[in-house]
């Protein structure tokens, strides 16, 4: 059994699973497209620390990390996700079914992205939605329902030219989140290949 699936792999869902990644996670990150539309982004000029780079760049180097992580990605559309009597999640990707402690939505909405909108799936397990379809979170990114989170497009949040970076940041501390409801701790600091306890 998975600790974490990731349901969507734009910028938001990849950071997700880099980071659980980096904690220790048992982690799958499922999407349609890999990616999502970054990788057709011509050039990112306004993503801190970096000059300039293309989107497919990008991605390249974050799925090198993701694997370097050990979090898994799979590039397939999820049919059904349900959960079980012990509260946990099954999800179905086509031919395949997995099972999950805890679950990132991070697949952008219906109104943006059609083709990547996983407000049905939320639907389904009875999360709730605005009236426009976007996933509602506390503060802590979760949803009404234990062990599912949300981050990214599938929030209601302005677009805007820092959109890759608020989709990174929230993926990054959607995945702290998750940590913490399975471990019962804060997410620790990460610096180089240690970790450090965060108080």
């Amino acid at each position: 059994m998975d600790d974490l699936i990731i349901i969507g792999a734009g910028p938001a869902g990849l950071t997700a699973g880099l980071y659980a990644g980096l904690y220790g996670l048992q982690t799958r990150v499922i999407g349609e497209s890999i990616g999502g539309e970054l990788k057709f982004a011509p050039m990112i000029f306004d993503y801190p620390g970096v000059k300039a780079i293309k989107g497919s760049d990008w991605l390249d180097a974050i799925l090198f990390q993701l694997k370097e992580a050990g979090a898994e990605i799979i590039e397939k559309k999820i049919t059904a996700i349900s959960r079980n009597d012990q509260g946990s999640f099954k999800v179905n990707a086509q031919d395949e079914m997995f099972e999950t402690l805890s679950l990132i939505f991070a697949s952008g909405n219906e109104k943006r992205r059609p083709q990547y909108s996983g407000s049905d799936l939320a639907k389904s397990l009875g999360i709730e939605l605005t009236q426009e379809n976007f996933i509602l979170v506390d503060e802590k990114m979760r949803t009404n329902i234990p062990g599912i989170y949300a981050a990214g497009n599938c929030l209601q949040y302005p677009l805007g030219a820092e959109q890759l970076i608020d989709a990174a940041a929230q993926g990054a501390r959607t995945a702290a989140q998750v940590y913490e409801y399975l471990k019962g701790k804060k997410a620790p600091l990460l610096w180089g290949k240690a970790t450090i306890p965060n108080l």
